[in-house]
């Protein structure tokens, strides 16, 4: 009995050495795997500084180009005299539209006779135009616009895509005129005309 107690001394060192060194192998794996975890998460440096996002091209692309526009005024001609009488007749400053649309016609000082309408984004550079009607007519031929003032009120047009781009704009004195309209309204042209005694 005695023997076999001894030939049981060797088998359990045996087994925990083995034991040992399977705890030792599985501790060292983690400790390795978290140490390369570490290091692929290093942090920002404090005085590095986060990129800012670039101006996308469709902003950019829209983005008003006031110095094109002034070389395009310098290359036209000076305006005929019934032109300038025209442009004499133009309403300008802020005129408020429907939807809530606004549009801002103001002259080029530096160019008589020539305006710069903006709407939204988009600027025009406005130029008289004889009418067989009368009407004050203002056209960007570059752009496809056209601008038709009425006693009453103001729009915009763009012949490219056959649509109005603002309408029911209207100045101070348009907005007068409209008033007026609205308390003693013109006679219709399909009413009768008013018999006279002879």
């Amino acid at each position: 009995m005695h023997a076999d107690l001894l030939s049981q001394k060797p088998m359990q060192k045996l087994l925990l050495a083995c034991m040992l060194f399977l705890g030792l192998l599985i501790y060292g794996t983690a400790a390795a795997q978290e140490a390369s975890d570490q290091g692929s998460s290093k942090p920002r440096p404090l005085h590095q500084k986060a990129e800012r996002p670039h101006k996308s091209a469709a902003h950019a692309a829209h983005a008003p180009n006031q110095v094109a526009q002034k070389k395009e005024a310098e290359s036209l001609d000076p305006l005929a005299p019934e032109l300038l009488d025209i442009a004499s007749q133009v309403f300008t400053g802020r005129l408020q539209c429907e939807l809530g649309q606004v549009v801002v016609l103001l002259p080029i000082k530096e160019f008589p006779g020539r305006f710069q309408l903006t709407l939204k984004k988009q600027k025009y550079l406005m130029t008289p135009s004889v009418t067989p009607t009368g009407a004050v007519k203002l056209e960007d031929k570059k752009a496809g616009t056209f601008w038709i003032q009425l006693g009453n009120k103001s729009m915009l047009f763009s012949s490219k895509l056959g649509q109005r781009l603002a309408d029911e704009c209207q100045g101070s004195g348009q907005q007068a005129v409209a008033m007026r309209e609205k308390i003693s309204p013109p006679p219709s042209l399909l009413e009768p005309l008013p018999k006279v005694d002879h």
